[in-house]
């Protein structure tokens, strides 16, 4: 199973690529499909919710050096529980700085965050 991300013209140009905007192919790798939670092995070096408390991004470094990022949801209906509502844990970037990036081109709440608390942008 392969799923889309739409990256934006700087993450683009960060992995070489020529054109203003890409549709990049994902692969689903044994280990690497979405679950309730991240791998054990990945350290969740910073993490941002909304202003409703109701959506996160998480951001984390893999054991092979490896960047990532995957957006929660929390509702009633799952009893308070973080749930993961995309598949973007798959993708693997080469620096924190790329992975925000597209988190922020991806999710739509979160860029207007960081913009406000740019505190809240950390580096592994």
């Amino acid at each position: 199973m392969r799923v889309p991300l739409l990256l934006s013209p700087a993450v683009v140009k960060a992995i070489k690529l020529s054109w203003v905007s890409v549709w990049i192919w994902a692969d689903f790798r044994p280990g690497r499909s979405m679950s309730k939670r991240i791998d054990k092995s990945w350290r969740v070096f910073a993490s941002v919710e909304n202003g409703e408390h109701d959506r996160c991004a998480d951001f984390f470094l893999r054991p092979d050096g490896t960047f990532g990022f995957e957006e929660f949801r929390r509702d009633v209906e799952d009893a308070g529980e973080w749930t993961p509502v995309q598949y973007y844990s798959v993708v693997e970037f080469e620096t924190a700085c790329a992975a925000y990036e597209a988190a922020e081109w991806s999710i739509p709440w979160l860029a207007e965050i960081l913009i406000r608390a740019p505190h809240l942008r950390k580096t592994a």
